[in-house]
């Protein structure tokens, strides 16, 4: 039985930064991402026995989600599947374009 479902969005990226369409380009976590993804709010989590803990940590196969998946699975010791069918949609020609660029006139 689930009692419980975390869902985490990856940290902020250059491309987030730059109001940019990132779809599957595989971009890293910037510096106020990887801190965002460090500071998550777990400590409910840590306050549950290793022992009895029953929790899996799966995520995109793409950089930026798995590097805010490990610092969240990291600090309570748990281990990171990646799974591609997470990845954000494919936004074809328009990945790597900003907004403006796709609609203009938005």
């Amino acid at each position: 039985m689930i009692d419980e479902v975390v869902f985490l969005r990856h940290g902020r990226t250059a491309f987030n930064v730059a109001r940019r369409l990132q779809g599957q380009i595989d971009g890293p976590l910037d510096v106020t991402g990887r801190g965002a993804a460090k500071s998550s709010d777990i400590e409910d989590y840590r306050q549950v026995p290793a022992s009895s803990r029953r929790m899996v940590v799966v995520s995109s196969d793409l950089f930026r989600a798995l590097q805010t998946a490990h610092a969240f699975a990291d600090m309570l010791g748990l281990d990171v599947t990646a799974d591609a069918r997470l990845r954000e949609r494919s936004f074809g020609q328009w990945e790597g374009m900003t907004r403006d660029a796709c609609h203009p006139g938005c």
